[in-house]
């Protein structure tokens, strides 16, 4: 009886397909499936889900519809089919959900949910803290590179800003672009530049 159909994960449903063919019925998979539902009232959403899967032959063309069944909907359709196959598989099924609630099966899956769960707020933290970092580095960035804006707020003059252009591009300083509320984007001239030009100690 190992193995006699695959249950899903953590979800514990039974494709509807596999369980068509486990129990060797003659009908087609599509109106057997909807028969099923119709007649013993299964629903939507509780008790099973819709779902595309692609072709069984690996071919392109239109998806075939499949179902995913949860384990009692799996057990009853077994037990209706009234043979052999049906009886071993809803005996193995129900064995199946009998291993799957135990105690120690429920600690494991609260205790993986927790390391997920832990493992997310790491991963968060570490996120959070790289960002720290690098805006740490943006803003160590940024008071090294002064607008003639800047300057003028913090020292109450205007300096031409042709010399500091020359003077950064003829010594390799980078000339960076700033947010302007006026202009949008306006030149930014490292510190040493403005002391090298204008003698400032900013």
């Amino acid at each position: 009886m190992n193995n006699l159909i695959a249950v899903i994960g953590e979800t514990q449903q039974v494709n509807a397909r596999e369980l068509h063919a486990a129990l060797g019925v003659g009908r087609d998979f599509s109106n057997w499936i909807k028969d099923r539902i119709e007649k013993y009232g299964f629903i939507d959403g509780q008790d099973y889900s819709p779902n595309l899967a692609d072709r069984s032959d690996g071919l392109p063309g239109k998806p075939r519809s499949d179902y995913l069944l949860t384990l009692s909907m799996a057990k009853e359709i077994a037990m209706v089919e009234n043979n052999d196959q049906g009886r071993q598989i809803r005996q193995y099924l129900i064995k199946l959900e009998q291993a799957w609630n135990t105690p120690e099966m429920i600690l494991s899956r609260a205790q993986q949910v927790a390391q997920r769960l832990i493992d997310n707020q790491r991963a968060m933290i570490t996120g959070l803290t790289q960002e720290k970092e690098s805006l740490q580095i943006e803003l160590s960035c940024a008071q090294e590179w002064y607008t003639v804006k800047r300057v003028l707020i913090e020292t109450g003059k205007n300096y031409p800003w042709k010399q500091l252009k020359e003077y950064s591009l003829q010594n390799g300083y980078e000339i960076k672009q700033a947010f302007d509320q006026n202009y949008e984007h306006v030149n930014s001239y490292h510190i040493d530049v403005w002391h090298a030009v204008y003698g400032l100690e900013l």
